[in-house]
């Protein structure tokens, strides 16, 4: 009875192996970046991993610094391990598709089965990676800092978030980006404008001020303080430079409404030409019938004469 059982028991005990070792997590490391993940995500990784190499080099060399920044990532194996992780306290949540906890240094993604492609992935890594990067220097840097190196570096802002961001601004659906230091707005309808408004205050800081803006990262040191850094680069207290940014951005966005209002315009242009030309065809068809039946009437009362 017991031989008979053996070999019952030996597929329960392969069972149990195989299930407890598919759960436990893989770690590949590679240039000091050291990823955590499920078994069956290992290809994903593979793959994404020399991508996310590159999009922080060409970050880095944007910048022109190069710190020795060790990166943790962990990739949940399922839908409900990333609710609980998201879950964390105290961290920089955002309702997306990846996280950075700024107490373990940490970046949390969701698993790659629920991304849209390849291209968004890499947006989110490397968009979670700026947060990593800012907090490994400035600790203390505002959150439209924060916000706004990860958005400007990792997708920049093109003319359709300008056009949307300008609605909202004249929608009152928006903050003084000296409200947005320490906190995330409550209400959903803020949150688009939150993200594009930091985003135009980095590429106000670059733009406007290039060489503070070098200046600020050439004096970039791991664990400074952001406001003496800030004052030292740029040689104005922040609110100076937060007042000067918002009546800068009143002006810009004045100029994008009228940009897109003509845009507007000039593309519905050839419709309207085309409507025009249309209803002159009809109009001329219509006097070349009635041309036609008067001659007709002409005619016959001709012939009855």
């Amino acid at each position: 009875m017991q031989h008979r059982n053996r070999p019952l028991v030996f597929c329960f005990l392969l069972l149990t192996a195989y299930i407890f070792c598919g759960a436990q997590p893989l770690e590949i490391t590679d240039d000091s970046i050291t990823i955590h993940f499920d078994t069956g995500h290992e290809r994903f990784v593979r793959h994404i991993l020399p991508l996310f190499k590159n999009d922080r080099l060409d970050f880095l060399n944007r910048l022109g610094v190069y710190p020795e920044i060790p990166v943790q990532i962990n990739i949940a194996p399922n839908r409900n391990t990333y609710r609980e992780w998201t879950a964390q306290p105290g961290g920089i949540i955002e309702y997306s598709s990846g996280f950075y906890h700024p107490s373990s240094g940490t970046i949390y993604l969701s698993p790659p089965d629920g991304l849209k492609s390849v291209e968004n992935i890499r947006r989110i890594i490397l968009h979670e990676y700026i947060h990593h990067f800012v907090n490994y220097l400035f600790p203390d840097a505002p959150l439209w800092f924060h916000e706004g190196m990860a958005q400007y570096y990792s997708e920049g802002v093109g003319y359709f978030r300008l056009f949307g961001f300008a609605k909202d601004y004249f929608l009152g659906n928006t903050q003084s980006l000296r409200n947005m230091r320490k906190h995330y707005p409550q209400h959903k309808v803020q949150w688009f404008p939150f993200y594009v408004k930091s985003a135009l205050a980095v590429h106000y800081m670059a733009s406007q001020f290039p060489r503070r803006y070098n200046s600020l990262w050439d004096r970039a040191r791991v664990g400074q303080s952001f406001e003496p850094a800030f004052i030292r680069a740029y040689m104005m207290p922040i609110a100076s430079f937060e007042a000067g940014f918002e009546s800068y951005l009143k002006k810009r966005v004045r100029i994008q409404m009228l940009f897109s209002a003509s845009s507007i315009i000039w593309g519905f242009l050839p419709f309207l030409l085309l409507i025009a030309w249309t209803r002159k065809k009809i109009k001329g068809y219509y006097i070349k019938k009635r041309w036609e039946s008067e001659d007709s009437r002409e005619i016959i009362e001709i012939t009855d004469d």
